[in-house]
C-alpha cells in the first residue's frame, strides 16, 4: 500500500469511529458549537434562550442543546418583511425619542 492509500484508510476508519468531523453534518449542537455556527458569542446564545427567542433542549436540566435543523428552520422563518414597515414613521419616532444633545 502507498502512503496515500494508508492515509485514506486511516481517515475513513477515524470518520467511521468518531462520526463526521465536519460540523455541517452534526444534528445537535451545544452553546459553543451553535455560537460558532451562527457567529455569535455563547453568552448571547444563552440570552436568546432565556428570552425564548430560539428553540433549545435541556434534557438533563443543566446543559443546553440545540437541534441544528430547528435552528435553521427558525432563522429561515424569521425573515422580516421590510415592505410592511412604515420606515418614515419609525425614523420619525426614533428621532423624537433620541434627540441629539449638542
Amino acid at each position: 500500500m502507498s502512503t496515500k492509500e494508508i492515509k485514506e484508510v486511516v481517515k475513513e476508519s477515524l470518520d467511521n469511529y468518531f462520526g463526521q468531523v465536519n460540523d455541517l453534518h452534526k444534528v445537535t449542537l451545544d452553546v459553543v458549537e451553535l455560537g460558532n455556527y451562527l457567529h455569535l458569542s455563547p453568552s448571547y446564545i444563552r440570552k436568546l434562550t432565556s428570552q425564548g427567542k430560539i428553540p433549545f433542549r435541556k434534557p438533563f436540566g443543566k446543559k443546553l442543546y440545540f437541534m441544528k435543523d430547528e435552528i435553521d428552520e427558525h432563522f429561515r422563518n424569521s425573515k422580516k418583511n421590510f415592505k410592511d414597515l412604515d420606515s418614515d414613521k419609525e425614523a420619525e419616532d426614533y428621532l423624537s425619542k433620541n434627540k441629539f444633545k449638542g
